[in-house]
């Protein structure tokens, strides 16, 4: 019996060891757990952070671009005003010079009967005046045309 006894005891001595050991075990599981999830998020709250700057930088960029290509947009308009400013003004002065050029030639049939508009000049001032200069003619003052 008191064999029995010292085996109950022993029993009982090595079930609570074996749930010490458990629980030990358990526990040492569950800190490492804990200390890799820690990791990971570590991990992942660098990697998201580092997304976030290129995220803010990729904004920065494409504010940067937007505000290029607005800018490109304005310029060309402005390109454009001017070009059609610029045929305008080349087209009034053909008008202009058609005009000097049909006066011319109603003169000269008037006159001596010498054609005038082959001998005339023309020479276009920064100004914005014409002067036409007749080589022919005994008038030698240019006459001026103005811009419209």
């Amino acid at each position: 019996m008191e064999i029995d006894r010292w085996t109950k005891e022993f029993d009982q001595y090595i079930k609570l060891q074996e749930e010490n050991i458990r629980k030990g075990v358990l526990e040492l599981s569950r800190r490492h757990t804990v200390s890799v999830l820690n990791a990971i998020e570590k991990q992942i709250n660098r990697k998201l952070y580092e997304k976030e700057l290129e995220i803010e930088n990729m904004n920065q960029k494409n504010n940067e671009l937007g505000d290029r290509i607005n800018q490109v947009a304005k310029d060309a308009q402005t390109w454009h005003y001017r070009a059609k400013y610029n045929e305008s003004i080349a087209n009034v002065l053909k008008s202009n010079i058609q005009q000097l050029l049909e006066q011319g030639t109603s003169r000269a049939r008037e006159g001596s009967g010498e054609s005038e508009v082959d001998d005339a000049s023309f020479m276009h001032e920064p100004s914005g005046t014409c002067q036409c200069f007749w080589k022919s003619s005994s008038d030698k003052s240019p006459a001026k045309m103005q811009r419209l």
